[in-house]
This record gives structure tokens, sequence and C-alpha cells, in this order.
């Protein structure tokens, strides 16, 4: 059994104008959202053993993959990027 938590950045970048004769300060343009960062930790857990389960390195690169590239997915599939 395992626990995921993960956390998602989102960066969203705009220029903007101004006008020093009117004082006004306008926002020109909004970029496409990106994802700038997902972090994530994984906590294994044997339920039968009542232990953390303890994985070669190998595995654990290829489920930490896994489990980022789940989160990626699934926050591209999200109300993130309309939200951002």
């Amino acid at each position: 059994m395992s626990q995921t938590k993960c956390q998602v950045l989102i960066l969203q970048l705009f220029d903007f104008g101004i006008d020093f004769e009117l004082d006004f300060l306008g926002l020109i343009q909004w970029s496409r959202p990106k994802i700038l960062l997902i972090d994530h930790d994984i906590d294994y857990f044997d339920i039968q053993d009542g232990v953390f389960t303890s994985f070669k390195s190998k595995e654990y690169a290829l489920i930490s993959r896994n489990a980022k590239n789940m989160t990626e997915d699934k926050s591209l599939a999200s109300p993130l990027f309309e939200n951002a």
C-alpha cells in the first residue's frame, strides 16, 4: 500500500503596460499556464507486516517516476490551469 502527497506549482506570466501620463498600469497579455514543479512524497506501508516496505533504488525510481507522471496527467485534466 502506498500514500502519495503531491504539490503542483503552476506558473503564469503576464505582460503589462504603463501609461505615465494617466498613471495607469494595465495587463496586456497573459501567457498560457505551465507546470513549473511537481513535488511528491511517497510512503509505502505493508499492512500485513505492519512495517514500512523497503525497495531497491531502481524500483523506487520507477515508482516515483510513475507517481510524478500520474500527478502531471491528473493536473493537466483538472481545473488547476483554469484557476491559475
